[in-house]
């Protein structure tokens, strides 16, 4: 289930993500699901030391650090102490440090109260370029700050350029996965899909690209069993990708109870109700994982279904399609959502070959990822 990375070691490619100790599975349930990685969510050292105890052995674990964490503050004043405590207590036991999340989403569109205009870009590379150093000593990977919103590609560009000015320590980028179609499924105006959207993160960062988290509702999905058909796509995106590229996405969540209040229910992403019985996603997460099982090599992602009719596609992905005798699959999609051609800051479209065409705005060029990138 792992994949060599040059310099790296093995590298999973399938996580699940965790929250300790209100969601914390019990070891053998992790063993029967069978994820090589655990994102945890926790908020200080004593409660990751617990945490960590409670896992399978052999399972590589990715912790997100922010103004949450006990040992940080909310007004980051321990940032760099913390990291310095941090590298040698838990050298061998966390291979993957995310440094932030989800800033882009909070400093643009936060989901409550108001933008917070310290969060740019730049400050997020600054945080992150303050601490890389210290963690990567340690043998742990740092990752940049997630980005989750509708501008993430605008705030990823700036945070990682800015980053790169900085420091010449490698990181890797860090995209969410919400609000997201998988092969098409579930079919919604406005949905990027997964796969194209880590495809323009790649070409934005030019850095290997993971995903944390990532995740549908079940209600968003459709319902349950819609919900678990993503969750099997899901596994089989995380071993199609070429994992020097994308080293793991991690599926968020285990049960409900790691969800925010909001999150339970229809409205929850877990493989297990609020009141951990199973969903049908718990078995297609099971299965898919199963059937990867001793593999060392990603699989051909899966074919983008061909649909018979026409699709509204601008002139200059047209023009990319025809250099490679393609024709369009989907519809020019624009983001943000609803954000009309000539306005959009970038756009996606499908070609029948399973090539992705994404547009930028900014350059006005058209960028072709071929179906086994």
């Amino acid at each position: 289930m792992c994949a060599a990375v040059a310099g790296r070691g093995l590298v999973s490619q399938l996580g699940l993500c965790v929250s300790y100790p209100a969601a914390m599975p019990e070891r053998a349930e992790l063993e029967a699901l069978g994820p090589d990685l655990i994102r945890i969510f926790t908020y200080s050292f004593s409660e990751l030391d617990r945490a960590l105890a409670e896992l399978p052995s052999g399972v590589q674990v990715v912790v997100t650090i922010n103004g949450e964490w006990a040992e940080v503050q909310q007004d980051y004043s321990g940032w760099i102490e913390a990291a310095r405590d941090f590298g040698p207590r838990f050298q061998g036991r966390v291979q993957y440090i995310a440094l932030g999340n989800e800033w882009d989403l909070w400093h643009l569109e936060p989901p409550i109260g108001a933008p917070d205009p310290k969060l740019t870009p730049e400050w997020s590379a600054r945080m992150a370029a303050d601490v890389a150093a210290i963690y990567a000593e340690f043998g742990m990977q740092p990752i940049l700050p997630s980005v989750a919103s509708g501008q993430w590609p605008h705030y990823l560009d700036r945070m990682v350029a800015e980053y790169k000015r900085l420091t010449t320590v490698p990181a890797w980028a860090d995209l969410h996965l919400y609000v997201k179609s998988i092969a098409g499924h579930p079919a919604r105006d406005g949905w990027q899909e997964a796969g194209a959207a880590l495809r323009a993160a790649l070409d934005i960062a030019q850095m290997p690209v993971c995903s944390t988290e990532g995740g549908i509702k079940v209600g968003d999905a459709g319902g349950a069993d819609a919900h678990a058909e993503w969750t099997r796509r899901f596994v089989h995106l995380a071993h199609s990708l070429n994992p020097a590229k994308y080293p793991f996405v991690s599926l968020f969540c285990h049960s409900d109870r790691g969800g925010a209040p909001g999150e339970q229910w229809d409205h929850g992403f877990g493989l297990r109700t609020p009141n951990l019985t199973q969903r049908p996603a718990w078995q297609a997460f099971k299965t898919a994982s199963d059937a990867y099982s001793g593999e060392s090599a990603p699989r051909t992602p899966q074919e983008v279904p061909t649909v018979p009719q026409q699709f509204t596609v601008g002139p200059g992905v047209l023009a990319e399609m025809g250099k490679h005798q393609d024709t369009p699959a989907t519809d020019e999609v624009y983001f943000p959502p609803g954000a009309p051609a000539g306005k959009s800051q970038w756009s996606q479209t499908i070609g029948q070959s399973g090539a992705w065409y994404v547009y930028t705005h900014s350059n006005n060029a058209t960028h072709r990822f071929p179906p086994d990138q």
